[in-house]
C-alpha cells in the first residue's frame, strides 16, 4: 500500500517538474500594442466617454422604474 502511494506520488512529481522547467524557457511574452499606456489627455477622454455612458444608462433604468412604480422617490 505505501509502495504504491509513493509510486504514485513520486510519478506526479517528476511529471509536474519538466512542465515547470519548460515554462522557465519560454521566452517572456511581447506587450501587444493596445497594452501600452495611455496619454492623460487620452485617459481624460476615455474616462469622460464612461461617464457619460454610466449616466446615459442610470437614465434609463430610472425611466424603466418610473414606468413600474409610477415614481423614483417612495418618499423620503
Amino acid at each position: 500500500m505505501i509502495a504504491k502511494w509513493l509510486t504514485r506520488t513520486l510519478v506526479l512529481v517528476a511529471l509536474a517538474m519538466p512542465s515547470a522547467a519548460v515554462a522557465k524557457e519560454l521566452p517572456d511574452r511581447v506587450r501587444h500594442p493596445s497594452a501600452q499606456s495611455d496619454t492623460a489627455a487620452e485617459t481624460a477622454t476615455l474616462g469622460a466617454a464612461a461617464d457619460r455612458k454610466a449616466e446615459a444608462q442610470q437614465r434609463r433604468w430610472d425611466r424603466r422604474l418610473n414606468l413600474i412604480s409610477g415614481s423614483i422617490c417612495k418618499g423620503c
